[in-house]
């Protein structure tokens, strides 16, 4: 059974931060970090992007209700007050329907906001999810790609779709640079876990340290690798779904590992 512990002053600290932000407060907008022991809930990169109170938890309901605060039947405001949506596990969300949907309604919300603006150009619909998935479903990320469309000579979708392709690029440069930190040996983990489509097991295999041996060039004895997976999972590039159970923590980031490898094959084909 669910409990809920209100902390109204944090909340009210954290909405203010967020909504009317001070000069040192600014970078809050971007990200939300909030610090706890391993496995507890606060241990996790949370995204004020969107809203699924705990998504892994089947909260649809609420985040239902959440999302309809801040529809404007009419020209009103529901809430008729601030509303700060904190995104619990993104990852987890993008695999259900229900958060999708309310990702999609988060980024319609967006478009909505901007036509009432009077901003032009304007993408399509279509134009705009496929930016919003290209981008890891982060409306951030979409008002960045959106903001730089302002300034765009080709066709407006075609020229949205550029943009996002490039954002993803760089995001996910940013990302693997990450990874190049980490070594060798978190290198080969990471590449058996995002070379698996769906959720990698046998990660802590002796199978996985024959590999994992090949890969680096030196014994992997099974003890070395919860380290780098620990490493791994704190540098937000993979996540652990179930017991045994790993995955690329950012889609994109699999996806563009996964393009860069098969130019890397092409290339080696033809040379």
């Amino acid at each position: 059974m669910s409990q809920y512990f209100p902390r109204t002053e944090l909340a009210a600290q954290m909405a203010g931060q967020l909504l009317h932000p001070g000069v040192l407060d600014e970078g809050l907008r971007s990200g939300l970090f909030i610090a706890g022991q391993r496995r507890s809930a606060p241990d996790r990169q949370n995204h004020l992007s969107a809203t699924r109170p705990d998504s892994s938890a089947g909260t649809t309901g609420r985040a239902r209700d959440l999302c309809r605060l801040v529809e404007r039947p009419q020209g009103q405001y529901q809430s008729k007050r601030d509303v700060v949506l904190v995104v619990d596990e993104v990852q987890q969300a993008i695999t259900t329907d229900e958060g999708n949907e309310l990702l999609l309604a988060l980024k319609d919300h967006v478009l909505a906001r901007l036509r009432e603006s009077g901003a032009a150009p304007m993408p399509s619909r279509e134009a705009a999810i496929n930016a919003f998935q290209a981008l890891g479903h982060r409306p951030e990320e979409l008002l960045r790609a959106l903001r730089q469309l302002q300034t765009a000579d080709a066709p407006t979708d075609t020229a949205l779709a550029i943009i996002a392709m490039t954002l993803r690029s760089t995001a996910a440069d940013v990302e693997l640079a990450k990874l190049e930190q980490l070594g060798a040996l978190a290198t080969a983990v990471f590449v058996r876990i995002a070379a698996t489509t769906g959720e990698a097991t046998g990660v802590f295999s002796g199978v996985g340290a024959v590999a994992y041996t090949m890969a680096v060039g030196r014994e992997v004895k099974i003890e070395h690798i919860q380290p780098v997976v620990n490493e791994l999972m704190a540098a937000n590039l993979i996540m652990r779904r179930s017991h045994g159970h790993y995955a690329i923590a950012a889609p994109f980031v699999q996806q563009a590992w996964q393009e860069k490898q098969s130019l890397l094959r092409i290339d080696g084909s033809v040379s």
